[in-house]
């Protein structure tokens, strides 16, 4: 069935009510005919469907009545909402299903006994490498350095065309990684398996989501893309979340978001989109200096800049963008040429107090000089 919230006029519905579907999408609400899904076995879904029944059977064998209740009390601890953001406190049963599937994905122990934290593992960055001539589609994924590596489950949509921005549900699983994979990790063969082999000058876009091995809580999802056109000139996407430990000291202590793309070569960056999550404490801005994507460490390579005042100091979750922002100075190539791109506080004054984090997502692509 369909939930709506009402205001003054209808403000939001998801869901099927009849023979229609609410949804919304990048460009906002809309409907659609309902369509009875396709349930075609397949070897796929065969094995999804072989998961989910003997997730089922351990939950109505294996457990004692006391566990299932100890599961339903670590539901509640999840602190689940919908897409209204309503909290939503799901069964124990939903829990165990969802922690014995994240783990037997990964070939790990499952649980009978609910976990003993509600702990997740989390990704810095996600960066993909596409190229149909050289037959190459590795992920490079960097974590934490206080946070061991963590298994991460890979999704993958079919070859889509390059203008595509919006994958929509397109993805499938198309690799586990355990926690001692090498990265970058070459995900062709497992692509191939699949989605069959893609065709020159597509567009594909790969989900990474890490799973903590010993709760098996999923944790938040990292999306990478590139469009094949070759080793140059291919937009990507690069995405960092800056602890607040680093927010605090990107005066002076820079951070960097790409390492130096090679002799010859400079970063251009088409956009970028920042995003403020608070927690329990704003940061105390000073006034009218800004945070800077830049290349290297001089202020004239500065790319793209966004005021943190209205964004960091805020008691709430917020969210800004940069669309291109590179002036027309004539500048020294040395400037440009085989630097790093870093995220830096131009103010002396270092930002403090705060607790939240600030993810920054960047379109950006490598040209040669």
């Amino acid at each position: 069935m369909a939930k709506v919230i009402f205001g003054p006029l209808i403000a939001e519905a998801r869901g099927r009510q009849g023979n229609l579907v609410f949804s919304r999408g990048p460009f906002g609400a809309y409907t659609r005919p309902y369509v009875t899904p396709d349930e075609t076995e397949t070897t796929q879904r065969g094995v999804v469907w072989d998961r989910f029944a003997a997730a089922c059977e351990a939950w109505n064998a294996a457990l004692s009545n006391q566990q299932r209740i100890a599961w339903g009390e670590f539901a509640h601890l999840l602190n689940p909402s919908d897409v209204f953001g309503t909290r939503q406190d799901g069964p124990g049963r939903k829990a165990f299903i969802s922690a014995f599937l994240y783990l037997d994905n990964l070939g790990l122990t499952t649980l009978t006994d609910p976990p003993p934290s509600t702990n997740r593992l989390v990704l810095d960055s996600a960066t993909l490498d596409f190229n149909w001539a050289e037959t190459t589609l590795a992920i490079d994924l960097t974590w934490p350095g206080i946070q061991a590596q963590p298994p991460v489950i890979i999704y993958a949509t079919p070859p889509l065309n390059p203008a595509v921005t919006s994958p929509g549900h397109r993805f499938k699983q198309i690799a586990a990684l355990p926690d001692d994979a090498t990265f970058p990790f070459d995900l062709w063969n497992a692509y191939l398996a699949m989605h069959g082999w893609p065709e020159q000058g597509k567009r594909i876009f790969v989900w990474a989501r890490p799973v903590h091995p010993t709760t098996g809580l999923p944790g938040g999802k990292l999306l990478c893309f590139q469009t094949d056109t070759g080793p140059e000139d291919a937009m990507q996407i690069f995405t960092r979340t800056l602890t607040p430990d680093e927010i605090k000291h990107l005066h002076g202590t820079p951070i960097q978001l790409l390492p130096a793309p090679g002799p010859g070569k400079a970063y251009v960056i088409d956009s970028s989109y920042w995003s403020y999550k608070y927690i329990t404490t704003p940061y105390t801005v000073p006034p009218g200096y800004n945070l800077n994507l830049l290349t290297g460490t001089e202020l004239a390579g500065t790319q793209a800049s966004i005021n943190p005042s209205g964004l960091i100091d805020m008691s709430e979750d917020y969210t800004t963008y940069n669309l291109y922002d590179l002036w027309g100075s004539h500048i020294p190539a040395n400037w440009l040429d085989n630097l790093p791109l870093m995220v830096y506080n131009d103010d002396v004054t270092e930002y403090a107090d705060g607790d939240g984090t600030l993810k920054i997502t960047i379109f950006y692509a490598v040209i040669t000089l």
